[in-house]
Formats: structure tokens, sequence, C-alpha cells
């Protein structure tokens, strides 16, 4: 995963809600946002490398992957379970958009990779 990544698809979470927000601004409503966003971006990025696993090996062996740090099974593993998470933090937004994002945005991503 590359956390500068993730992060900043949660400062960009962070600006479009509070710029949408007529409420609190601050609420665990936007933290379980954030999780869904930092844990897809996260996932997304494992998955990605997993399948670049072959190509990394030639341009990048320095990454966990191919330098052996983590297994392929790991991080197949590691992946599924964010895109789980993910789905599972959207939920307790309570906002049907945001969870119907979470589970449509989240095949598309995978079949990306």
């Amino acid at each position: 995963m590359r956390i500068t990544n993730c992060l900043i698809i949660a400062v960009a979470t962070v600006t479009g809600y509070v710029v949408s927000c007529s409420g609190d601004v601050f609420s665990y409503q936007l933290l379980y946002l954030l999780a869904s966003v930092f844990l897809i971006s996260a996932a997304g990025n494992i998955i990605n490398d997993y399948y670049d696993y072959g190509i990394d090996l030639i341009n990048k062996p320095y990454r966990p992957l191919p330098s052996g740090e983590i297994s392929l099974r790991t991080a197949r593993i590691v992946a599924v379970v964010f895109f789980m998470l993910r789905v599972l933090a959207s939920m307790f937004t309570y906002n049907i958009y945001c969870i119907l994002t979470s589970i449509l945005a989240s095949v598309p991503l995978y079949l990306y990779a």
C-alpha cells in the first residue's frame, strides 16, 4: 500500500465532505468515510501490486512483493480483507449512496488490477 496516496485521498475526502456538509463537520460519519476511502486506496494498491508481480520482479525488485518481504498469498488476503472492511466502514455512514458506491467501485478497481 502506498501511504502517501491513501493520505492524499483522505484529504480530498475531507475537503469534499466539508464543502458539501451542512451540519456538523466533525462527525463519526466522516471518520467512517475516511476509513472507507483509505481502505479502498490501500486495497487497490495491494491488488495492483499483486497482479504486477512479474513486471515488478524486473522493474522494481525492491518492492515488498518481489523482494519476498510479503508473500503473494498474504498480499491477496490483505487486499480482500481491506475490500470487505471498506464496505463495512461505508455501512456505518448510513448513507445509501456511500454504501452503493463502496460496493460498486470495488468491483472495477479489482478488475482493473
